[in-house]
């Protein structure tokens, strides 16, 4: 956070500068595991969504690596924050689909 104190004649400005990440209604990703429910779990790093309004892609391999011995049946988790004072939510998708976080005021 970033605080500024501006005087114009005998008025004092308090101006406040939030980062993307405290902004209500922003995505907060906590947390992401993709796994083929059989042990076989990584922990993608999609960060990139952190800071938007909303946020889709494709869950596939390509997130993060989990081993030859992996079953084909593969699904990610992502647990995600939109901002105080509301509550976290998750979502999950199946490899192959679109998944997509969404922190759009309603």
């Amino acid at each position: 956070m970033c605080l500024k104190l501006i005087v114009l004649s005998s008025v004092i400005v308090l101006s406040i500068t939030a980062s993307a990440h405290s902004d209500p209604y922003t995505i907060e990703v906590l947390s992401a595991e993709y796994g083929d429910g059989q042990g076989h779990t990584c922990e993608p790093n999609i960060s990139i969504c952190n800071g938007r309004v909303e946020c889709d892609f494709l869950v596939d391999d390509n997130l993060c690596s989990l081993g030859e011995e992996a079953g084909s049946a593969r699904n990610l988790e992502v647990t995600f924050s939109c901002g105080v004072p509301l509550q976290d939510k998750a979502v999950a998708a199946a490899k192959g689909t679109k998944i997509k976080l969404d922190c759009q005021k309603q």
